[in-house]
């Protein structure tokens, strides 16, 4: 087989020829991988042990994974950071075009445990964690998600020099969206409550994106323990988004 348009995979020509030789040469043979719809090839399946039929890349690297003929591949050698946004793009689509939560999730878990090259940034691993983060909350494991968010939390609480407001503002309301699955609705409000007072006072320290983060899951905890004022959280965001993100007032 040899590769076709996006990622299928084809039958080669000269397949008869090509095998007859095969077999006067050797008689048999081991393996045989073709495509699903090949007769061609298929006459020569009891020449071999054993016979992969499969039609797309990912379909043989699935196989040649279970067989643990990916292993060589797999050595802990460092990424470097071409190869880890190849990955993290790889993630994006997994979880946006063809959703397909539970093969992102590995991939995710393997490379926040995947040793890093020194030109990897900060920000390439956290957006890796919080990948992983929301996937957790798409497969329903709650608490799951509840544990790394936490975890990204302090640690971008406790750092000094790699972090910024808006990032340390980000994580809280990441966290506090894990505690909504969890219904531990009194803890959102005492985690967002003061960034919100902070964010009153000077708007300008986050992003637009981040403070509608803040005010929204604010205000989802508020609506759920029935508090008072929780519309005027969605009315701040709905001002920002109308001059920021149209498109996104629907949801707010």
């Amino acid at each position: 087989m040899e590769p076709a348009e996006t990622g299928r995979l084809r039958p080669v020509e000269h397949i008869t020829q090509k095998l007859r030789a095969f077999e006067r040469e050797l008689g048999n043979g081991t393996l045989l991988v073709r495509t699903m719809n090949c007769p061609e090839a298929a006459v020569f399946d009891h020449l071999f042990s054993a016979v992969w039929t499969v039609d797309s890349s990912t379909e043989l690297a699935r196989q040649l994974e279970h067989q643990g003929l990916l292993a060589g591949f797999q050595e802990r050698s460092p990424l470097d950071r071409h190869k880890l946004r190849v990955a993290i793009e790889r993630l994006s689509v997994l979880c946006t075009k063809h959703p397909r939560y539970r093969e992102a999730l590995e991939l995710a878990e393997r490379l926040v445990a995947h040793p890093v090259g020194p030109d990897v940034t900060a920000a390439d691993l956290q957006e890796v964690r919080q990948w992983r983060i929301d996937l957790y909350r798409h497969l329903g494991r709650y608490r799951d998600a509840s544990r790394h968010a936490r975890a990204e939390w302090k640690r971008l609480r406790s750092s000094n020099i790699d972090t910024s407001y808006d990032q340390q503002a980000r994580a809280t309301a990441v966290f506090a969206a894990c505690q909504y699955d969890l219904h531990c609705f009194d803890e959102m409000c005492q985690m967002l409550t003061p960034w919100w007072r902070r964010l009153k006072r000077h708007p300008r320290m986050v992003t637009p994106l981040t403070r509608v983060m803040v005010y929204n899951t604010l205000a989802r905890a508020m609506v759920a323990l029935s508090s008072p004022g929780w519309e005027a959280h969605y009315y701040c965001s709905l001002d920002i988004l109308s001059n920021t993100e149209p498109l996104d007032l629907a949801r707010t």
